[in-house]
């Protein structure tokens, strides 16, 4: 997630919900599109919560103790070892599309919580493609510095 850091309300956004967060599970996509940028902390920074990468394969290059655990046996598994890092906490799927997707489908996903950057990468994959999500709830939330945030409660 890129943000200014300067904006107060991208620093309490982030601090509140670094706070709540166990572990982390991603797809490869968003693991190869950003660790050059996580390197081995990230992608929540100093606090190194777990990160659950759901991949075909090792990558060949991995950061030295880094906060990764590759995943290639499944969602069902990677969900299994993020909550059991996140030891009650909070286990956030995060992108891209295709694995947001899939947990959906699978009816683990009680929240979705969108941080949206105007800036396009690639040409995108739809989220909401399934009628698992019949119904849900928009909360307000505020709006930081360079992007939206909408909270979605799925009932």
């Amino acid at each position: 997630m890129v943000m200014d850091s300067e904006d107060s309300r991208n620093r309490k956004l982030l601090e509140e919900a670094g706070q709540k967060l166990g572990a982390v599970i991603t797809g490869r996509v968003t693991y190869n599109d950003s660790i050059p940028w996580w390197g081995a902390d990230r992608p929540i920074g100093p606090a190194r919560r777990p990160v659950f990468v759901l991949t075909h394969q090792v990558p060949e290059k991995v950061p030295e103790n880094g906060v990764y655990t590759y995943v290639m046996n499944g969602m069902e598994s990677a969900l299994e070892q993020a909550k059991k890092a996140a030891d009650g906490k909070v286990v956030c799927i995060m992108g891209g599309a295709d694995v947001a997707q899939q947990f959906i489908v699978a009816g683990v996903v009680d929240e979705i919580s969108i941080h949206l950057v105007p800036v396009l990468f690639g040409s995108g994959i739809r989220l909401t493609i399934t009628s698992r999500i019949n119904t849900f709830d928009r909360f307000p939330v505020p709006y930081g510095s360079g992007y939206a945030q909408f909270f979605y409660l799925i009932r």
